[in-house]
């Protein structure tokens, strides 16, 4: 076996049946659901798949509530398990970087365009090499730049630098970097692992939560949860602000504006933990 069949026989892929779950989780209309885009232009196909990554990002929360509210506070990134979790229980789940990203790189994968696994690494836009300002979250901007990072000792070495600003009056900030080496599973497994239990990351001391906000299809906003604090942001702007006092406060929230429904036993597991909001709104 070459080299390549075993490399594809590590990816795990979705059926369409799955594949219509995840649209309708998407809540993506029939007469927009394509199951294969292998035959699309270039263009239709970064449109579709710009209307993919917005619904997932305002319909799949980001959430690293498994290293919290969980009796094993462990994740687990294989392609079943992250459609169990996310799609299949209908519990409202989502999950942080590894697992949305794996679920989304799946489907995508599924759908036969070798081009989108170079093009979603960021946003759906080019890898333009002169930096030209790209369309971002209004009234935030977004650019990509081919240039060397600190910490590089070969002066020669290039990487996709992706920078945001916030607005017009604000600088560009440097937020992270990409290479164009394909990671294998494999790769993504020790990463997951070191980010989900290093308690230098602070996604082990915290609860933190974001969705988008959508309104006539184009991101406006986000909701966002921060330990004890939930925030409305639209068009940069905080429109609202609420503190929890207690966990009882935090679960209410949860399903009430992320409509995520946890067990007995997950509510359970945050018990005991630095992360555990006390009577009072402390941690």
């Amino acid at each position: 076996m070459s080299p390549q069949q075993q490399q594809q026989q590590q990816r795990s892929g979705y059926t369409k049946a799955q594949i219509s779950e995840y649209f309708d989780r998407l809540r993506l209309p029939e007469e927009r659901r394509r199951y294969d885009v292998a035959g699309l232009e270039p263009g239709d196909a970064l449109e579709y798949l710009g209307t993919l990554q917005r619904l997932h990002l305002a319909e799949i929360p980001f959430e690293n509530l498994t290293l919290h509210y969980s009796p094993h506070r462990q994740i687990c990134i294989h392609a079943e398990e992250l459609f169990t979790k996310i799609i299949g229980d209908g519990n409202g789940r989502g999950g942080y970087c590894m697992e949305n990203n794996g679920l989304f790189g799946t489907l995508l994968y599924c759908q036969h365009r070798q081009d989108w696994r170079d093009e979603v690494r960021v946003v759906p836009m080019p890898l333009d090499r002169s930096g030209a300002i790209q369309k971002h979250m209004q009234p935030g901007a977004a650019r990509l730049e081919w240039q060397n990072i600190a910490g590089n000792t070969d002066p020669d070495q290039r990487l996709w630098v992706y920078h945001y600003r916030r607005d017009e009056r604000s600088d560009f900030e440097t937020v992270y970097c990409f290479s164009e080496l394909e990671f294998l599973p494999s790769d993504y497994q020790i990463m997951n692992y070191y980010t989900s239990t290093s308690m230098r990351i602070f996604f082990t001391r915290i609860v933190v939560m974001e969705k988008k906000l959508l309104a006539d299809g184009e991101l406006v906003g986000s909701l966002t949860m921060n330990q004890n604090t939930l925030k409305w942001r639209v068009h940069g702007t905080k429109e609202r602000e609420i503190k929890f006092e207690s966990e009882a406060d935090r679960i209410r929230a949860l399903e009430e504006h992320f409509g995520i429904l946890l067990t007995t036993t997950q509510r359970d597991g945050i018990e005991g933990l630095p992360s555990e909001i006390q009577n009072g709104g402390g941690a």
